[in-house]
């Protein structure tokens, strides 16, 4: 998705029987306004902030977390974006002063290939057009007692 990346962060989970805490990674969905963020990078997010979230509800993107839809087990299937980047405290590889924003597709808003690419591209479309190109051969009618390859007798 575009300006969303997925976040994971530790937490602390107790464990009934052990009575021992572990901690396991959870993922969160986070809006990144700049579509600055790269893999690796140290974030701070938090909730939305309330000009932000009253613009999300007009749009209907706020997530509720009682209203969100759930599978025949019972389990969420979408979470939803519900958290917005703070700051990066951290970046990977490239500073984030020089990073610039990511863009999804070319600027003339469509897919653009290399050549090679193209031509495959073309090719694909040709043979769905034609029907696949070969024809499969002709099927002999083989009834019992009909010999299509004999000439008839004289009477």
């Amino acid at each position: 998705m575009d300006k969303t990346v997925r976040v994971t962060r530790s937490i602390q989970v107790f464990h009934a029987h052990f009575q021992k805490h572990y901690t396991r990674p959870t993922h969160h969905l986070v809006h990144d306004a700049h579509n600055l963020l790269r893999e690796g990078d140290v974030v701070r997010f938090g909730a939305f902030p309330p000009s932000l979230r009253n613009e999300r509800d007009l749009r209907g993107q706020v997530v509720v977390k009682r209203h969100r839809p759930r599978d025949r087990n019972g389990m969420v299937k979408e979470k939803g974006v519900r958290y917005v980047v703070r700051e990066v405290i951290t970046p990977f590889g490239v500073p984030v002063e020089q990073r610039q924003s990511r863009t999804v597709g070319s600027d003339k808003g469509r897919w653009v290939g290399t050549e090679g690419e193209m031509k495959k591209l073309a090719l694909r479309q040709k043979g769905r057009k034609g029907g696949g190109g070969k024809k499969p051969a002709a099927k002999a009618d083989k009834s019992p007692g009909v010999d299509k390859t004999a000439s008839p007798l004289p009477a």
